[in-house]
């Protein structure tokens, strides 16, 4: 059952939020001259370096998530109301519905308070709206007669810092890089009958409401995005070969200056 999703869960949504908008602003940047590529400059613009970062992190929980095995189920953009955003992700496990939305805060402050969400100085309606979309997660749920509580997370993508002051009653906030281990944490509450029954009724399209879904380009917006990460990388080990090769130089320069000074020495000290 992992990596299964509903009909409703279309691709090219939410859960990569992050990686679309990476590409889009890539996209009306001018690119790299051969010149800037030899030296190892940097693909993603400035304005883009934070974004990318977010996609980056959006990747790897999602491969997180498709490796936690047959005992979950993993839902992607779920469209739990016609007035509320998708969901990033609804999970289905043995420790129950897990209701997931990243927030994408890269290189922001976060401080969080029982009923409070600060980003910076900015307050935020995160923790009321969580728990207000797994309210509707768990109501379709009991409509499909499977009743369930359901854990209301937000994922903190890449923050500079996150500091919780004061955990929210019901909603779970956690960092992106501690994410895995948060879930690996969580404990085994139901039987394996009663994850096959809740994983059923999640999969089931009826039991979503029938909202569009944008353009199912995820495969290729991942490629487009694996693309740019590969030249990252091209150009992060071009930078530190220039580095080494600066490093050799000066040190053969300063052998080389070390080797005439120490053959002018012996030619003092000893005159032909």
């Amino acid at each position: 059952m992992a990596g299964s999703r509903s009909s409703r869960g279309r691709p090219g949504d939410a859960s990569f939020a992050a990686v679309r908008e990476v590409l889009q602003l890539q996209s009306r940047s001018p690119a790299l001259s051969r010149f800037s590529r030899l030296f190892g400059v940097d693909p993603v613009t400035k304005h883009a370096a934070g974004w990318y970062r977010a996609a980056a992190a959006e990747v790897s929980i999602s491969v997180m998530l498709a490796d936690l095995g047959e005992d979950w189920t993993i839902l992607r953009s779920v469209a739990t109301a016609p007035d509320r955003p998708r969901l990033d992700y609804v999970l289905v496990g043995p420790p129950g519905i897990i209701a997931v939305t990243l927030a994408h805060h890269v290189g922001q402050r976060v401080w969080v308070g029982e009923r409070t969400f600060l980003a910076e100085d900015d307050l935020l309606p995160r923790i009321a709206d969580s728990e207000r979309d797994a309210d509707s997660v768990a109501e379709r749920m009991a409509a499909a007669g499977c009743p369930s509580p359901v854990t209301p997370c937000i994922v903190v993508v890449e923050p500079a810092g996150l500091e919780i002051r004061k955990r929210p009653r019901d909603a779970e906030v956690v960092h992106s890089r501690n994410f895995a281990g948060w879930l690996a944490d969580l404990p085994r509450l139901l039987a394996p009958s009663a994850v096959g029954l809740l994983a059923s009724a999640a999969q089931d399209p009826d039991n979503w409401p029938d909202i569009p879904g944008q353009p199912a380009d995820t495969a290729d917006r991942l490629r487009e995005f694996e693309s740019l990460r590969r030249s990252v990388e091209r150009a992060r080990r071009r930078r530190l070969s220039w580095i080494v090769v600066g490093i050799a130089l000066s040190y053969g320069l300063l052998f080389v200056r070390s080797g005439v000074l120490a053959a002018f020495g012996v030619h003092l000290a000893f005159p032909l």
